[in-house]
């Protein structure tokens, strides 16, 4: 797995059980844990990239009334606990993920805007090999590649 290449298993899991407690954790600070902040949080936990306006729709589905300046922020609160990392590709809107990791690479197809994560161990490594060599400490690897996915190809032709 990529990410213990980057971390220590112990690290790993530690950052793991960290981010999937962040409601608890962010209560444990301070702050209140409502139902609009739990149900933004449970969206993303469907494992997906969203924009701030899908999750939006998601939750008034859910519960009428929350306006999008909830949802905003609620990320910022999420991603300045780095729970949730903020993406953006070929300058969309951002998209917000949960991230329980270090070394995230993501290749978006540039026709259909289709996201998949693109998990290659040795590139990570070898991104932290030369941070170290070059007197870096890495602290989060993140990659955008831009490309074509072969259902959008073959419409093409």
């Amino acid at each position: 797995m990529t990410t213990q290449l980057l971390y220590s298993s112990k690290q790993y899991l530690e950052r793991r059980l960290y981010v999937h407690h962040a409601p608890e954790i962010l209560k444990k600070e301070g702050h209140k844990l409502t139902p609009q902040r739990l149900l933004v949080w449970r969206v993303l936990e469907e494992g997906k990239h969203y924009t701030a306006n899908q999750i939006h729709e998601k939750i008034i589905k859910k519960l009428p009334g929350v306006d999008l300046v909830t949802v905003y922020r609620t990320l910022e609160l999420l991603s300045k606990h780095n729970f949730v990392q903020e993406s953006t590709f070929d300058s969309g809107p951002a998209h917000y993920e949960i991230t329980d990791q270090i070394g995230h690479t993501h290749v978006v197809c540039r026709q259909c805007k289709r996201i998949e994560h693109f998990e290659e161990e040795k590139l990570l490594t070898m991104i932290k090999e030369v941070c170290k060599k070059k007197n870096f400490d890495t602290e989060n690897i993140e990659i955008n590649i831009s490309a074509t996915c072969k259902s959008c190809l073959s419409k093409a032709n």
